[in-house]
């Protein structure tokens, strides 16, 4: 067996492994995604929230209701600091899978040469025994001369 066809599986592998880390890396995108959407929506929510406070203050509000609407604020904000803080991690988990990635990349890009270069090698070699052998049947063929 040549050395292109035993290396084969190794690329093969190499390459898989790459593609599950480029998976990864995907799902952790996905993921930022939708944190950054339920970021905004807490904070879309919570600006209504104030406004709202603000609009029924000006009306007037007893000392009980205005406790709760800022109880209820400030949970608002913790939540919001909270999401903030997932996505932060989230930040550093694609960082960490796309090294993964490109590091896995890299090794499947190698192990491909290593394919590529073995089998041509192995190209030259053929083609220099088949010359070897051309000439050599060559030399063993009596020569005709015209006459």
């Amino acid at each position: 067996m040549s050395k292109a066809r035993r290396m084969q599986p190794v690329a093969r592998i190499a390459q898989q492994h790459s593609d599950a880390a480029a998976r990864v890396l995907a799902d952790n995108r996905q993921q930022l995604a939708m944190k950054q959407q339920q970021l905004d929506e807490l904070i879309v929510y919570r600006d209504e929230y104030a406004q709202g406070l603000r609009h029924k203050s000006r009306n007037g509000l007893n000392a009980t209701q205005m406790r709760d609407y800022n109880q209820f604020l400030n949970r608002l904000n913790l939540a919001i600091e909270q999401q903030q803080l997932a996505m932060e991690t989230a930040c550093r988990e694609i960082e960490s899978s796309k090294q993964d990635w490109v590091g896995k990349q890299r090794r499947a890009r190698v192990m491909d040469n290593v394919v590529d270069r073995h089998r041509q090698q192995e190209q030259r070699d053929h083609a220099q025994q088949e010359q070897l052998e051309n000439d050599e049947h060559a030399l063993r063929t009596p020569r005709r001369e015209n006459g």
